[in-house]
């Protein structure tokens, strides 16, 4: 390939090789691209676009502490703007169980971030980060903007209505598990490899069904707390005794 031609005429270039490791990771061949990765980095240790697949590969091979370790790499060659490396020790660090650190450079990553369809997903790193937290209102403004960006998305609405149960707003909460299972598509049931969309409505559906219990929960409690109250009890007034 040209990139390859290019890193055998320039073997010292970082750029060069990085390039042939990246065309080799979009076409699945990741274990030869790792090599490549690393002597990227030999040649200019800062090269942080190395360090930002290093991690990613990370995660998707379950190393978290690995890919934590990439990103803070890539922060420090590059501090700003590097949203992707705030966004990547974000994901590393919610599966490290670190969420207050998460939620920081999960905000730091859409506060850097200009590309619309990278910023919801960052987003919702944010809110999952904000949820374990229980920050419920700073995690429901979050994935209210999801859902406005992306209302198509089931997952995001169940988050939304999982968000909205825990502050007790239960009606607001179900019309977001109505629409994840109106979003589902018609022929899911009867597609058995459609295990994804089998796994969203049973969310859903467990969602739904919290948010009704909690309805009628507050239903019944309003009825027993009228049904509780009395009417206060009229004063009696003694007839004034006789006096000869």
């Amino acid at each position: 390939t040209l990139f390859r031609s290019v890193m055998l005429a320039y073997p010292q270039s970082a750029k060069a090789v990085y390039q042939v490791a990246d065309g080799l990771i979009q076409r699945g061949d990741e274990a030869a691209a790792v090599p490549l990765l690393h002597r990227a980095l030999r040649i200019e240790p800062a090269y942080h676009y190395a360090y930002l697949h290093l991690s990613r590969l990370a995660l998707r091979s379950a190393e978290p502490a690995r890919a934590e370790k990439l990103a803070a790499a890539s922060l420090r060659a590059v501090p700003s703007p590097n949203p992707h490396g705030h966004a990547l020790q974000a994901q590393a660090l919610l599966k490290l169980g670190r969420a207050s650190e998460a939620a920081h450079h999960a905000r730091s990553a859409v506060e850097a971030e200009a590309i619309a369809e990278a910023r919801v997903s960052h987003l919702n790193t944010l809110a999952d980060a904000l949820r374990r937290l229980a920050r419920w209102k700073e995690a429901a403004a979050a994935l209210h903007t999801v859902v406005d960006y992306s209302p198509r998305d089931a997952g995001a609405h169940i988050n939304l209505g999982a968000t909205l149960l825990a502050q007790n707003r239960p009606s607001e909460a179900r019309v977001g598990f109505q629409r994840a299972l109106a979003l589902l598509p018609a022929s899911w049931k009867e597609d058995p490899a459609a295990m994804a969309e089998r796994f969203t409505a049973d969310r859903a559906r467990k969602g739904l069904q919290a948010a009704s219990e909690m309805l009628g929960e507050q239903t019944r409690d309003g009825g027993a707390r009228t049904g509780r109250e009395r009417k206060p009890k009229r004063r009696r007034v003694r007839p004034k005794a006789k006096t000869d």
